[in-house]
């Protein structure tokens, strides 16, 4: 196999994050967490898939291994970089997108799980915010939902 190009620090400099599971595959067995097919397009409160298949889920996680390649489901959106990373993580916003968060976007030495820990409860937060601004001055999209 030889000696890898690089060890853990340049895989984070490059945008690689690093892999452990702490109870994932867990989940996926039990039926906790559910697999669904490739996406093909979202609107407000579905999810479409290739398959032909759609469903109405609290939250979506892609799953996308080392490289994202978000183009193809959010490129229209302008939220991505010239690399085709999202623009924003864990509980930032943009203001033409209210309510669209990404978690394990960014490479951290904690790892992503110890990452997505963080991020999550700061989106929670966050979201919890919104819903109490909401309920005291109306929508802040403009929608109902």
């Amino acid at each position: 196999m030889g000696k890898p190009a690089g060890g853990g620090a340049t895989r984070l400099r490059e945008g690689t994050a690093l892999a452990s599971d702490d109870g994932a595959v867990r989940a996926i067995k039990a039926g906790t967490i559910k697999v669904m097919p490739e996406v093909q397009s979202f609107d407000e409160d579905q999810v479409f898939f290739r398959d032909g298949q759609a469903c109405s889920p609290d939250i979506v996680i892609a799953a996308t291994g080392y490289a994202a390649d978000l183009e193809g489901i959010v490129g229209n959106l302008d939220l991505l970089d010239k690399q085709g990373r999202t623009l924003i993580n864990g509980s930032q916003q943009l203001p033409h997108l209210p309510g669209l968060y990404f978690i394990g976007m960014r490479a951290s030495i904690i790892g992503d799980i110890g990452s997505a820990k963080i991020q999550g409860r700061a989106i929670a937060r966050s979201v919890r915010r919104a819903q109490q601004h909401e309920r005291t001055h109306g929508s802040a999209t403009g929608r109902d939902r």
